[in-house]
């Protein structure tokens, strides 16, 4: 079993530095590209300040952004499953009209989630006794424009298929075959918690650690990544928003904890997996592709032999003929 948690872990670092140094490749001439397809975004508002934010200047620099890095991930995943003899696909990524329909279905998902812990966020945090200072977090005048809530949407999107195929797709699945589906779940939720703590605050960590477990559970669930890119950018997407209309009060120096966000996050991720462990199946096209190209270790059968083994005393060994 160390055997294998070794070689996953290997492939896992070979995947990830592989498409950090294909994203910073591809980042020089794709901030000059970008640049020229956004134009016309321009033409509706957009301006040069949340280009110049994400790294799209124009000019041929090696400054990486969700758009290379993205691209990078891609590639990247291509080059490990076709050295595995698979389709890419198998990693949830299918083609044809349902991706859109999957995309969709997550970022309604998401929105049931959210809106409901936003709302009681909004009207319960001025009574709950937190340190001051604090801030309402607003996004600045530049993005709220169409142009820059169109820019502001496709940065969202590409922001949330970044994350996914980091710490779900190819590493997610090649983890799940050294150490089971139970283990990967636990171990990739608590790396998407501890990265997405913006301060000190347990309860930050908490709250993205659900949100990171019910994603696992609802890319194994639907064996789509494409339903949960599009949580996930609904979750991000949800924020943007209430943010721009004022709804959200962040502390701003004093790390401080705020248990409603997580018990909130909580109830509403338990009552959504209820509904998607009994109603969310996989396509049948995608059921086929994992039973075919995607192994899932049995840890703790794994254990019970290797304990066995360690029993097993001389006695009860057949002797050899001859």
């Amino acid at each position: 079993m160390l055997k294998f948690m070794l070689k996953a872990l290997i492939k896992i670092i070979v995947f990830l530095g592989g498409a950090g140094i294909i994203g910073l490749a591809l980042s020089g001439p794709m901030n000059l590209v970008l640049h020229w397809v956004l134009q016309p975004l321009r033409w509706i508002g957009l301006s040069e300040s949340p280009l110049r934010d994400i790294g799209v200047t124009g000019r041929v620099e090696w400054t990486a952004n969700y758009f290379s890095l993205t691209l990078g991930l891609l590639i990247a995943s291509w080059l490990m499953t076709r050295f595995e003899s698979r389709p890419i696909a198998s990693l949830g990524l299918g083609g044809g009209v349902s991706w859109l329909t999957e995309l969709a279905l997550g970022i309604l998902l998401a929105f049931l989630t959210m809106i409901p812990v936003i709302l009681m966020l909004h009207f319960f945090d001025p009574h709950i006794p937190i340190r001051p200072p604090q801030m309402r977090y607003s996004i600045p005048a530049d993005w709220l424009t169409l142009g820059g809530g169109i820019m502001l949407g496709l940065l969202i999107l590409f922001g949330a298929l970044f994350e996914e195929l980091t710490f779900r797709g190819y590493p997610f699945q090649t983890l799940m075959s050294a150490i089971g589906w139970w283990p990967t779940v636990i171990v990739t939720s608590g790396i998407f918690g501890i990265v997405h703590s913006t301060t000190h605050e347990a309860s930050a960590w908490i709250a993205a650690g659900i949100l990171g477990l019910f994603m696992a559970l609802l890319y194994l669930r639907s064996k789509s990544l494409w339903i949960v890119t599009g949580f996930h950018a609904g979750i991000n997407g949800v924020m943007a928003i209430s943010a721009a209309l004022g709804l959200i009060i962040f502390p701003q120096r004093e790390p401080t904890e705020n248990w409603l966000y997580p018990g909130m996050t909580g109830a509403m991720a338990l009552i959504l997996a209820l509904w998607v462990f009994t109603y969310l199946k996989p396509s049948s096209k995608m059921e086929v592709l994992w039973q075919q190209h995607v192994p899932i270790a049995q840890p703790w059968a794994q254990l019970k032999g290797w304990w066995a083994r360690r029993r097993q005393t001389p006695h009860d060994q057949t002797p050899p003929k001859g």
